[in-house]
């Protein structure tokens, strides 16, 4: 009886895990699984600087590998392997305007630069959603700001509108294939200037494209199921330290970019938000698509005020 114990002890104690009623997230060698009784992803530990393995829908029971070999966050200039990583999981509690979760920390560092990716796992959400935090500095090599309609000089001039853009990538995944329909939806603001607020761009991947907007619905046709990026931003003619786009697609390839944030908000000792991303799942039509993205954003509309709402 004692060997017993002794060898399940030893296998609890052999991986970091938690879970919220069906919310998990554990870390078990190279290896970072984390969802609930709707959605799975996988990733590759890669010192922290997290690599996705695969994006598993459990309601269709469908499951994408990665393709891709590159980190899933990146900024220009981060080509240094990361090191001090670290994992930690725990549940925030429940609150009058926010519902409970499952919280997982992913901090790492790459030369001077310090980065904190925090998941938030909801029970019954087909979606998870990642907020970046970064801290310190980085030499990078920087792009050119895109025009902001939301500086134009009839409303206010920005003294530094010339400031560069940290360049980089919030979240990417390449499962491959060539019967993806997307389709990207963009919202516009500032009714002084714009009459029609949203747009939408129906493209088949195929070249290397840039596209903007808040919403990217990738439809694979062949398996009858989809995944979203939602980018957690203002509008993209508004977004600070704008790139020039917000998604960029290639064959099977779906790319989220612009942090907003340059070099100069970067602090030493202080953390500093870039946009959040939400990656969820669905499986079958138009019906389909909008209930995974609603049920996200019935959750979150209260607590997070900046959720784009559609």
């Amino acid at each position: 009886m004692r060997r017993f114990i002794t060898i399940l002890l030893l296998v609890v104690i052999s991986f970091t895990a938690f879970s919220q009623n069906d919310c998990y997230s554990r870390l078990q060698e190279d290896t970072l699984v984390m969802g609930n009784g709707l959605i799975e992803r996988k990733f590759i530990w890669n010192k922290g600087n997290l690599i996705t393995h695969s994006l598993t829908n459990k309601v269709s029971k469908h499951t994408w590998l990665n393709q891709s070999k590159s980190t899933d966050f990146s900024v220009a200039g981060s080509q240094a392997p990361a090191f001090n990583s670290s994992f930690v999981s725990e549940e925030v509690a429940e609150t009058s305007i926010r519902p409970g979760y499952l919280e997982t920390t992913v901090a790492f560092t790459i030369s001077t630069l310090e980065v904190k990716r925090v998941f938030r796992i909801y029970k019954d959400c087909p979606a998870i959603a990642c907020d970046t935090y970064l801290k310190g500095r980085m030499n990078a090599s920087l792009e050119k700001l895109a025009t902001s309609q939301g500086d134009q000089k009839n409303i206010e001039f920005a003294a530094d509108m010339q400031s560069k853009p940290v360049s980089g990538l919030l979240d990417q995944f390449r499962p491959g294939g060539f019967h993806w329909q997307t389709r990207v939806v963009e919202f516009y603001d500032i009714t002084d200037w714009n009459n029609n607020l949203v747009f939408e761009t129906n493209i088949i991947p195929y070249r290397k494209n840039s596209y903007r907007g808040n919403l990217l619905f990738a439809q694979d046709v062949e398996h009858n199921s989809g995944f979203f990026f939602l980018k957690e931003a203002p509008s993209s003619g508004t977004q600070l330290a704008y790139p020039g786009n917000d998604f960029t697609t290639e064959f099977g390839h779906f790319m989220v970019t612009g942090l907003g944030l340059v070099p100069k908000d970067l602090k030493e000792k202080e953390w500093r938000k870039a946009y959040s991303v939400v990656t969820g799942v669905y499986e079958g039509g138009e019906l389909s698509t909008l209930t995974a993205l609603r049920s996200y954003q019935k959750i979150c509309g209260n607590c997070f005020p900046g959720v784009m709402k559609w």
